[in-house]
């Protein structure tokens, strides 16, 4: 019964495609670590991910393809982050990281980008996965809501997200 109870309460906080936290279970951990964040004045990085072109991908390869998208996307993300660092799937192609600390963004990205690398060379899919990065570091003391560091690392993100698309049009 307790085996059930676990099993029950794991799929009732994760997403079932990626295994990230959904919103939420993201929610509950979220405000424990911040909590103590705020209290002891931690810095955050919170790190915004949206795959890029995953309408291009379903309308051409099919959903199963870009669910298999969104799923690399996850799996780049875990294997970047911290063990210990809360991932959700935040909508439909964005996720989300929060860890406690201060990691430095060339590394995350540099991480993110070999692990999307080799997954597409290793695939030999007819679609290349790629996702735009917002990162943002705020203070323990400066989390009021975390609503607000929402707000300025998904600003982050679509910056990155149209130099991207800048750059490929150049």
């Amino acid at each position: 019964q307790k085996y059930l109870t676990t099993q029950i309460e794991h799929i009732y906080k994760h997403d079932a495609l990626t295994g990230l936290y959904n919103r939420l279970g993201f929610m509950q951990e979220c405000e424990k670590l911040l909590t103590g964040v705020r209290k002891n004045n931690i810095t955050v990085t919170v790190v915004m991910a949206d795959l890029d072109g995953l309408k291009r991908i379903n309308d051409e390869y099919g959903h199963t393809a870009g669910d298999d998208a969104i799923r690399t996307v996850a799996d780049a993300l875990k294997n970047s982050c911290p063990k210990d660092a809360l991932s959700v799937r935040f909508g439909g192609d964005e996720m989300l990281v929060v860890m406690e600390g201060m990691y430095d963004e060339e590394d995350i990205r540099a991480k993110i980008g070999s692990f999307l690398a080799e997954y597409n060379g290793a695939s030999n899919r007819p679609y290349t996965v790629a996702t735009s990065l917002g990162i943002l570091h705020v203070q323990g003391k400066e989390i009021a809501h975390l609503d607000d560091a929402l707000k300025k690392v998904d600003e982050l993100m679509y910056a990155d997200k149209m130099n991207r698309k800048k750059r490929r049009i150049e």
